[in-house]
Protein backbone atom coordinates (compact mmCIF):
# COMPACT_ATOMS: atom_id res chain seq x y z
CA UNK A 1 0.00 0.00 0.00
CA UNK A 2 2.82 2.16 0.69
CA UNK A 3 4.10 1.72 -2.90
CA UNK A 4 1.03 2.58 -4.51
CA UNK A 5 0.71 5.80 -2.07
CA UNK A 6 3.68 6.74 -3.32
CA UNK A 7 3.31 5.85 -6.78
CA UNK A 8 0.35 7.96 -6.34
CA UNK A 9 1.87 11.40 -5.10
CA UNK A 10 4.99 10.44 -7.57
CA UNK A 11 2.56 11.08 -10.56
CA UNK A 12 0.77 14.17 -9.29
CA UNK A 13 4.02 15.88 -8.56
CA UNK A 14 5.44 14.46 -12.05
CA UNK A 15 2.65 15.99 -13.41
CA UNK A 16 3.17 19.32 -12.26
CA UNK A 17 6.96 18.47 -12.78
CA UNK A 18 6.25 17.84 -16.83
CA UNK A 19 3.77 20.65 -17.22
CA UNK A 20 6.65 23.20 -16.13
CA UNK A 21 9.19 21.31 -17.85
CA UNK A 22 7.09 21.69 -21.10
CA UNK A 23 6.68 25.51 -20.71
CA UNK A 24 10.97 25.69 -20.08
CA UNK A 25 12.01 23.46 -22.67
CA UNK A 26 9.63 25.10 -25.23
CA UNK A 27 10.54 28.81 -23.79
CA UNK A 28 14.47 26.98 -24.89
CA UNK A 29 13.32 26.39 -28.28
CA UNK A 30 11.10 29.38 -29.13
CA UNK A 31 14.28 31.08 -27.57
CA UNK A 32 16.15 29.99 -30.43
CA UNK A 33 13.20 30.47 -32.98
CA UNK A 34 12.90 34.02 -31.64
CA UNK A 35 17.16 34.75 -32.31
CA UNK A 36 16.69 33.24 -35.75
CA UNK A 37 13.95 35.00 -36.73
CA UNK A 38 15.64 38.22 -35.63
CA UNK A 39 19.12 37.54 -36.55
CA UNK A 40 18.04 35.57 -39.99
CA UNK A 41 20.39 32.16 -41.04
CA UNK A 42 23.60 32.97 -42.03
CA UNK A 43 27.27 32.03 -41.64
CA UNK A 44 27.18 34.73 -38.57
CA UNK A 45 24.63 32.45 -36.52
CA UNK A 46 25.85 29.65 -37.91
CA UNK A 47 29.07 30.24 -35.91
CA UNK A 48 27.12 31.55 -32.90
CA UNK A 49 25.10 27.78 -32.45
CA UNK A 50 27.76 25.40 -32.93
CA UNK A 51 29.88 28.14 -30.73
CA UNK A 52 27.38 27.80 -27.98
CA UNK A 53 26.66 24.47 -28.30
CA UNK A 54 30.52 23.29 -27.12
CA UNK A 55 30.16 24.08 -23.50
CA UNK A 56 26.41 23.61 -23.86
CA UNK A 57 26.67 19.81 -24.48
CA UNK A 58 30.06 20.01 -22.32
CA UNK A 59 27.77 20.95 -19.16
CA UNK A 60 25.06 18.53 -20.07
CA UNK A 61 27.51 15.18 -21.36
CA UNK A 62 29.66 15.77 -17.99
CA UNK A 63 27.45 16.95 -15.07
CA UNK A 64 23.99 15.06 -16.27
CA UNK A 65 24.71 11.48 -15.37
CA UNK A 66 25.61 12.64 -12.02
CA UNK A 67 22.01 12.72 -11.57
CA UNK A 68 21.15 8.79 -12.27
CA UNK A 69 24.47 7.95 -10.01
CA UNK A 70 23.50 10.33 -7.10
CA UNK A 71 20.01 9.76 -6.58
CA UNK A 72 20.02 6.40 -5.31
CA UNK A 73 23.15 7.49 -3.43
CA UNK A 74 20.88 9.92 -1.74
CA UNK A 75 18.18 8.27 -1.43
CA UNK A 76 19.97 5.25 0.50
CA UNK A 77 21.61 7.89 2.83
CA UNK A 78 17.86 9.64 3.71
CA UNK A 79 16.71 5.65 4.49
CA UNK A 80 19.49 5.83 6.86
CA UNK A 81 18.44 8.91 7.94
CA UNK A 82 22.26 10.09 7.44
CA UNK A 83 23.52 13.98 6.41
CA UNK A 84 22.58 14.27 2.78
CA UNK A 85 24.30 17.47 2.64
CA UNK A 86 27.73 16.26 3.29
CA UNK A 87 27.64 14.70 0.14
CA UNK A 88 26.48 17.61 -1.87
CA UNK A 89 28.82 19.52 -0.60
CA UNK A 90 31.83 16.98 -1.78
CA UNK A 91 30.02 16.77 -5.20
CA UNK A 92 29.87 20.41 -5.44
CA UNK A 93 33.72 20.80 -4.55
CA UNK A 94 34.31 17.84 -7.07
CA UNK A 95 32.17 19.78 -9.81
CA UNK A 96 33.48 23.32 -9.28
CA UNK A 97 37.20 22.19 -9.86
CA UNK A 98 36.13 19.60 -12.50
CA UNK A 99 34.57 22.15 -14.48
CA UNK A 100 37.25 24.87 -14.37
CA UNK A 101 39.65 22.51 -15.23
CA UNK A 102 37.30 21.65 -18.46
CA UNK A 103 36.55 25.72 -19.45
CA UNK A 104 40.43 26.17 -18.88
CA UNK A 105 41.04 23.29 -21.47
CA UNK A 106 38.40 24.34 -23.93
CA UNK A 107 40.13 28.06 -24.00
CA UNK A 108 43.32 26.60 -24.95
CA UNK A 109 41.97 24.34 -27.14
CA UNK A 110 39.27 26.44 -28.69
CA UNK A 111 40.95 26.37 -32.36
CA UNK A 112 40.26 22.64 -32.37
CA UNK A 113 37.62 22.21 -31.15
CA UNK A 114 36.15 24.44 -33.42
CA UNK A 115 38.08 22.85 -36.39
CA UNK A 116 36.85 19.78 -35.23
CA UNK A 117 32.59 21.07 -35.11
CA UNK A 118 33.04 23.40 -38.23
CA UNK A 119 34.86 21.47 -40.68
CA UNK A 120 33.02 22.81 -43.72
CA UNK A 121 33.44 26.41 -42.61
CA UNK A 122 36.04 28.71 -44.24
CA UNK A 123 38.71 29.47 -42.03
CA UNK A 124 37.54 32.85 -41.37
CA UNK A 125 33.98 31.18 -40.08
CA UNK A 126 35.68 28.32 -37.65
CA UNK A 127 37.58 31.93 -36.47
CA UNK A 128 34.02 33.01 -35.52
CA UNK A 129 32.87 29.73 -34.02
CA UNK A 130 35.77 29.81 -31.56
CA UNK A 131 35.43 33.18 -30.45
CA UNK A 132 31.54 32.47 -29.39
CA UNK A 133 33.62 29.63 -28.28
CA UNK A 134 35.20 31.34 -25.26
CA UNK A 135 32.36 33.82 -24.69
CA UNK A 136 30.31 31.03 -24.07
CA UNK A 137 32.16 29.13 -21.91
CA UNK A 138 31.00 30.10 -18.22
CA UNK A 139 28.00 27.60 -19.20
CA UNK A 140 30.21 24.86 -18.38
CA UNK A 141 31.22 26.26 -14.74
CA UNK A 142 27.74 27.50 -14.12
CA UNK A 143 26.28 24.68 -15.65
CA UNK A 144 27.58 22.16 -13.70
CA UNK A 145 26.82 23.55 -10.63
CA UNK A 146 23.48 24.25 -11.26
CA UNK A 147 22.82 20.89 -11.89
CA UNK A 148 24.91 19.09 -8.92
CA UNK A 149 22.40 21.47 -6.84
CA UNK A 150 19.55 20.55 -8.93
CA UNK A 151 19.96 16.67 -7.90
CA UNK A 152 20.14 17.77 -4.64
CA UNK A 153 16.58 19.55 -4.10
CA UNK A 154 15.42 16.35 -6.26
CA UNK A 155 16.33 14.14 -3.81
CA UNK A 156 14.71 15.64 -0.94
CA UNK A 157 11.32 16.42 -3.13
CA UNK A 158 12.20 19.74 -4.28
CA UNK A 159 11.99 19.15 -8.18
CA UNK A 160 8.92 22.01 -8.90
CA UNK A 161 11.43 24.60 -7.64
CA UNK A 162 14.26 23.26 -9.53
CA UNK A 163 11.97 22.64 -12.82
CA UNK A 164 10.57 26.08 -12.23
CA UNK A 165 14.17 27.72 -11.27
CA UNK A 166 15.19 27.34 -15.35
CA UNK A 167 12.63 29.38 -16.81
CA UNK A 168 15.62 31.84 -15.82
CA UNK A 169 17.30 30.69 -18.98
CA UNK A 170 15.36 30.71 -21.81
CA UNK A 171 13.29 33.98 -20.48
CA UNK A 172 16.44 36.15 -19.99
CA UNK A 173 18.18 35.28 -23.55
CA UNK A 174 14.76 36.24 -25.01
CA UNK A 175 14.37 39.56 -23.17
CA UNK A 176 18.49 39.99 -23.72
CA UNK A 177 18.18 39.44 -27.72
CA UNK A 178 14.74 41.68 -27.86
CA UNK A 179 16.14 44.71 -25.91
CA UNK A 180 20.12 44.15 -26.79
CA UNK A 181 20.01 42.71 -30.48
CA UNK A 182 19.35 45.58 -32.25
CA UNK A 183 22.98 47.10 -30.72
CA UNK A 184 25.11 44.17 -29.88
CA UNK A 185 23.61 41.81 -32.11
CA UNK A 186 24.32 38.31 -31.87
CA UNK A 187 26.77 38.52 -28.82
CA UNK A 188 23.50 39.66 -27.36
CA UNK A 189 21.72 35.59 -27.55
CA UNK A 190 25.27 34.35 -25.46
CA UNK A 191 25.21 37.15 -22.67
CA UNK A 192 21.45 36.33 -22.45
CA UNK A 193 22.36 32.74 -21.84
CA UNK A 194 25.20 33.12 -19.20
CA UNK A 195 23.00 35.62 -17.62
CA UNK A 196 20.53 33.51 -17.37
CA UNK A 197 22.26 30.37 -15.68
CA UNK A 198 23.96 32.45 -13.33
CA UNK A 199 20.11 33.47 -12.10
CA UNK A 200 19.37 30.17 -12.35
CA UNK A 201 22.26 28.66 -10.12
CA UNK A 202 21.69 31.49 -7.36
CA UNK A 203 18.25 30.91 -7.25
CA UNK A 204 18.54 26.91 -6.65
CA UNK A 205 21.65 27.68 -4.49
CA UNK A 206 19.53 30.66 -2.16
CA UNK A 207 16.36 28.29 -1.81
CA UNK A 208 18.73 25.15 -0.89
CA UNK A 209 20.54 27.14 1.90
CA UNK A 210 16.74 28.43 3.49
CA UNK A 211 15.86 24.62 2.71
CA UNK A 212 18.55 22.53 4.69
CA UNK A 213 19.27 25.39 7.50
CA UNK A 214 16.99 23.52 9.93
CA UNK A 215 17.36 19.54 8.73
CA UNK A 216 21.07 19.29 8.18
CA UNK A 217 24.14 20.13 9.40
CA UNK A 218 27.25 21.33 7.88
CA UNK A 219 29.64 20.22 11.09
CA UNK A 220 31.93 17.46 10.57
CA UNK A 221 31.95 18.12 7.15
CA UNK A 222 34.66 15.66 5.30
CA UNK A 223 36.38 15.37 1.56
CA UNK A 224 35.46 12.14 0.67
CA UNK A 225 37.81 10.04 -1.77
CA UNK A 226 36.49 8.80 -5.02
CA UNK A 227 37.02 4.88 -5.60
CA UNK A 228 37.30 3.30 -9.04
CA UNK A 229 34.07 1.98 -9.24
CA UNK A 230 32.47 5.18 -9.15
CA UNK A 231 34.73 6.33 -11.80
CA UNK A 232 33.46 3.98 -13.91
CA UNK A 233 29.74 4.30 -13.02
CA UNK A 234 30.47 7.57 -13.89
CA UNK A 235 32.35 7.07 -17.50
CA UNK A 236 29.86 4.62 -18.51
CA UNK A 237 26.87 7.16 -17.77
CA UNK A 238 29.25 10.07 -19.40
CA UNK A 239 29.25 7.70 -22.79
CA UNK A 240 25.28 7.56 -22.40
CA UNK A 241 24.81 10.91 -22.65
CA UNK A 242 27.44 11.26 -25.29
CA UNK A 243 25.40 9.20 -27.34
CA UNK A 244 21.94 11.78 -27.00
CA UNK A 245 24.39 14.66 -27.41
CA UNK A 246 26.27 13.20 -29.48
CA UNK A 247 23.93 12.71 -32.42
CA UNK A 248 23.37 16.43 -32.46
CA UNK A 249 26.94 17.52 -32.76
CA UNK A 250 27.80 15.19 -35.77
CA UNK A 251 25.19 16.34 -37.19
CA UNK A 252 25.40 20.00 -36.78
CA UNK A 253 29.11 19.57 -38.19
CA UNK A 254 28.07 17.33 -41.15
CA UNK A 255 25.19 20.62 -41.81
CA UNK A 256 28.76 22.96 -42.08
CA UNK A 257 29.22 21.04 -45.41
CA UNK A 258 26.09 22.58 -46.70
CA UNK A 259 24.59 25.81 -47.75
CA UNK A 260 24.69 28.59 -45.67
CA UNK A 261 22.19 28.26 -42.64
CA UNK A 262 21.96 24.44 -42.75
CA UNK A 263 24.15 24.19 -39.77
CA UNK A 264 21.55 26.21 -38.04
CA UNK A 265 18.60 24.08 -39.66
CA UNK A 266 19.74 21.42 -38.52
CA UNK A 267 20.38 22.71 -35.09
CA UNK A 268 16.72 23.41 -34.58
CA UNK A 269 15.26 20.54 -36.07
CA UNK A 270 17.20 18.80 -33.94
CA UNK A 271 15.94 20.71 -30.65
CA UNK A 272 12.49 20.45 -31.53
CA UNK A 273 12.78 16.89 -31.96
CA UNK A 274 14.58 16.68 -28.67
CA UNK A 275 11.63 18.73 -27.01
CA UNK A 276 10.05 15.52 -26.37
CA UNK A 277 12.44 13.30 -25.60
CA UNK A 278 14.82 15.85 -23.01
CA UNK A 279 11.07 16.84 -21.67
CA UNK A 280 10.49 13.09 -21.02
CA UNK A 281 14.33 12.32 -19.58
CA UNK A 282 14.11 15.23 -17.71
CA UNK A 283 10.69 14.12 -15.82
CA UNK A 284 11.55 10.33 -15.65
CA UNK A 285 15.28 11.28 -13.89
CA UNK A 286 14.02 14.08 -11.13
CA UNK A 287 10.82 12.51 -10.20
CA UNK A 288 10.48 8.92 -11.13
CA UNK A 289 13.89 7.63 -11.09
CA UNK A 290 13.40 7.82 -6.81
CA UNK A 291 10.44 5.80 -6.96
CA UNK A 292 12.05 3.07 -9.58
CA UNK A 293 15.39 2.63 -8.02
CA UNK A 294 12.86 2.17 -4.67
CA UNK A 295 10.75 -0.20 -6.46
CA UNK A 296 13.55 -1.96 -7.71
CA UNK A 297 14.71 -3.21 -4.46
CA UNK A 298 11.48 -4.22 -2.88
CA UNK A 299 9.78 -5.74 -6.08
CA UNK A 300 11.29 -6.43 -9.14
CA UNK A 301 8.41 -8.04 -10.91
CA UNK A 302 6.14 -4.81 -10.37
CA UNK A 303 9.62 -3.01 -11.62
CA UNK A 304 9.66 -4.67 -14.88
CA UNK A 305 5.73 -4.49 -15.48
CA UNK A 306 5.31 -1.01 -14.64
CA UNK A 307 8.62 -0.21 -16.71
CA UNK A 308 7.38 -2.20 -19.85
CA UNK A 309 4.05 -0.47 -19.71
CA UNK A 310 5.64 2.80 -19.64
CA UNK A 311 7.86 1.14 -22.73
CA UNK A 312 5.09 0.64 -24.63
CA UNK A 313 2.65 3.86 -23.52
CA UNK A 314 5.68 5.68 -24.79
CA UNK A 315 6.17 3.91 -27.97
CA UNK A 316 2.52 4.84 -28.86
CA UNK A 317 3.36 8.33 -27.87
CA UNK A 318 5.98 8.66 -30.38
CA UNK A 319 3.97 7.24 -33.53
CA UNK A 320 1.86 9.59 -32.57
CA UNK A 321 4.11 12.51 -32.37
CA UNK A 322 5.31 11.42 -35.64
CA UNK A 323 1.59 11.76 -37.51
CA UNK A 324 0.93 15.07 -35.30
CA UNK A 325 4.67 16.81 -36.36
CA UNK A 326 4.48 15.44 -40.25
CA UNK A 327 1.45 16.27 -40.90
CA UNK A 328 1.41 19.91 -39.54
CA UNK A 329 5.13 20.51 -40.52
CA UNK A 330 4.04 23.60 -43.22
CA UNK A 331 1.95 24.79 -40.66
CA UNK A 332 4.78 25.00 -37.91
CA UNK A 333 7.41 26.40 -40.41
CA UNK A 334 4.55 29.32 -41.55
CA UNK A 335 4.03 30.14 -37.82
CA UNK A 336 7.67 29.74 -37.02
CA UNK A 337 9.41 31.81 -40.24
CA UNK A 338 6.88 33.79 -41.87
CA UNK A 339 7.33 37.67 -41.81
CA UNK A 340 11.23 36.76 -40.54
CA UNK A 341 14.64 37.37 -41.89
CA UNK A 342 14.61 33.50 -42.81
CA UNK A 343 14.26 32.89 -46.72
CA UNK A 344 11.96 30.86 -48.42
CA UNK A 345 13.95 28.23 -49.32
CA UNK A 346 15.11 27.68 -45.94
CA UNK A 347 11.93 27.24 -44.39
CA UNK A 348 10.64 24.75 -46.89
CA UNK A 349 14.49 22.96 -45.69
CA UNK A 350 12.94 23.01 -42.42
CA UNK A 351 9.68 21.29 -43.37
CA UNK A 352 11.65 18.32 -45.13
CA UNK A 353 14.58 18.27 -42.15
CA UNK A 354 11.75 17.77 -39.44
CA UNK A 355 9.01 15.44 -41.40
CA UNK A 356 12.18 13.07 -41.81
CA UNK A 357 13.46 14.21 -38.00
CA UNK A 358 10.39 13.07 -36.08
CA UNK A 359 10.77 9.68 -36.86
CA UNK A 360 14.01 9.54 -34.35
CA UNK A 361 10.90 10.64 -31.47
CA UNK A 362 10.02 6.44 -30.70
CA UNK A 363 13.67 5.94 -30.41
CA UNK A 364 14.78 8.46 -28.45
CA UNK A 365 12.42 7.83 -25.82
CA UNK A 366 12.72 4.05 -25.89
CA UNK A 367 16.49 4.15 -25.74
CA UNK A 368 15.61 6.50 -22.25
CA UNK A 369 13.63 3.52 -21.14
CA UNK A 370 16.37 1.15 -21.49
CA UNK A 371 19.41 3.30 -21.09
CA UNK A 372 17.50 4.05 -17.26
CA UNK A 373 16.95 0.38 -16.76
CA UNK A 374 20.02 -0.71 -17.40
CA UNK A 375 21.23 1.68 -15.40
CA UNK A 376 19.28 0.71 -12.02
CA UNK A 377 20.89 -2.99 -13.11
CA UNK A 378 24.43 -1.61 -13.26
CA UNK A 379 25.25 -2.90 -16.79
CA UNK A 380 27.41 -0.12 -17.41
CA UNK A 381 29.90 -2.24 -19.75
CA UNK A 382 26.44 -2.97 -21.71
CA UNK A 383 25.37 1.04 -21.74
CA UNK A 384 29.37 1.91 -22.82
CA UNK A 385 28.76 -0.61 -25.92
CA UNK A 386 25.62 0.45 -27.02
CA UNK A 387 26.16 4.12 -26.71
CA UNK A 388 29.93 3.85 -28.56
CA UNK A 389 27.66 1.54 -31.24
CA UNK A 390 25.40 4.40 -32.02
CA UNK A 391 27.77 7.11 -32.86
CA UNK A 392 29.96 5.07 -34.92
CA UNK A 393 27.18 3.79 -36.78
CA UNK A 394 25.61 7.62 -36.72
CA UNK A 395 28.97 9.03 -38.29
CA UNK A 396 29.65 6.20 -40.60
CA UNK A 397 26.02 6.33 -42.24
CA UNK A 398 26.46 10.31 -42.62
CA UNK A 399 29.74 9.44 -44.32
CA UNK A 400 28.02 6.93 -46.99
CA UNK A 401 25.20 8.51 -47.60
CA UNK A 402 25.88 11.86 -47.88
CA UNK A 403 26.77 11.73 -51.75
CA UNK A 404 23.02 9.99 -52.00
CA UNK A 405 20.89 11.80 -49.66
CA UNK A 406 22.87 15.10 -49.58
CA UNK A 407 21.24 17.09 -46.62
CA UNK A 408 18.90 14.80 -45.79
CA UNK A 409 21.65 12.43 -44.58
CA UNK A 410 22.28 14.40 -41.42
CA UNK A 411 18.65 13.00 -40.45
CA UNK A 412 18.44 9.78 -42.20
CA UNK A 413 21.58 8.94 -40.71
CA UNK A 414 20.76 9.09 -37.38
CA UNK A 415 17.66 7.24 -37.35
CA UNK A 416 19.02 4.22 -38.89
CA UNK A 417 21.67 4.00 -36.13
CA UNK A 418 19.20 4.53 -33.77
CA UNK A 419 17.54 1.39 -35.48
CA UNK A 420 20.16 -1.13 -35.29
CA UNK A 421 21.21 0.13 -31.46
CA UNK A 422 17.99 -0.10 -30.05
CA UNK A 423 16.99 -3.71 -31.85
CA UNK A 424 20.58 -4.95 -30.50
CA UNK A 425 19.80 -3.59 -27.08
CA UNK A 426 16.56 -5.52 -26.88
CA UNK A 427 18.40 -8.51 -27.80
CA UNK A 428 21.00 -8.03 -25.60
CA UNK A 429 18.31 -7.18 -22.49
CA UNK A 430 16.41 -10.37 -23.62
CA UNK A 431 20.13 -12.44 -23.58
CA UNK A 432 20.88 -11.17 -19.91
CA UNK A 433 16.91 -11.77 -18.85
CA UNK A 434 16.72 -8.12 -18.16
CA UNK A 435 12.64 -7.84 -17.88
CA UNK A 436 12.87 -7.96 -21.80
CA UNK A 437 11.04 -10.85 -23.08
CA UNK A 438 11.05 -12.22 -26.91
CA UNK A 439 7.35 -11.52 -27.45
CA UNK A 440 8.82 -7.67 -26.65
CA UNK A 441 11.27 -7.77 -29.09
CA UNK A 442 9.11 -9.18 -31.64
CA UNK A 443 6.26 -6.57 -31.42
CA UNK A 444 8.84 -3.56 -30.74
CA UNK A 445 11.21 -5.02 -33.53
CA UNK A 446 7.93 -5.20 -36.04
CA UNK A 447 6.86 -1.43 -35.48
CA UNK A 448 10.26 -0.33 -36.19
CA UNK A 449 10.77 -2.29 -39.30
CA UNK A 450 7.21 -0.54 -40.55
CA UNK A 451 8.50 2.55 -39.66
CA UNK A 452 11.81 2.41 -41.29
CA UNK A 453 10.05 1.30 -44.46
CA UNK A 454 7.00 4.57 -44.20
CA UNK A 455 10.23 6.97 -43.72
CA UNK A 456 12.05 5.00 -47.08
CA UNK A 457 9.09 5.79 -49.08
CA UNK A 458 8.61 9.31 -48.21
CA UNK A 459 11.96 9.92 -48.77
CA UNK A 460 11.63 8.14 -52.54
Amino acid sequence: MKIKSALGQKTLRGSIVLCINTLTFALFFLRDIFASRFFGLSSRMDAVYLGIMVPSLAANFLFQPLSDLLIPKYQARLVQNKNILHLYLNVLIYVAVASFGITLSFYFFRDFLSSLLASGFSSENRLQVAQYIVRSLPIIFFGGLTISTNIFLNSIGQYIFTSSAALFVPIVSIGFVRFFGGGSGEISFINGMITGQILNFLSVVIFLVFKSRNHYSYKNFKLIKINHSQIFQYGSQNLVNLCFYGFNAISASFGTHFNEGTASLIILTNKLISFFTNLFNNTFSSVLMPYFSRLFLGDKDRFHRENKTFLYLLTLFGIIAIAAIYLSSGLISHIFFSSSKITADQAANFVRFLRIGVFQIPFLITMVICFKWLTIYSEFKVLSIFSVLALVLDFSLNLLLKNHYGMLSILIAPYMALLCTMITALIIMLKKDIGIKKSDVIILSSIWTLMTGLLLGLIA
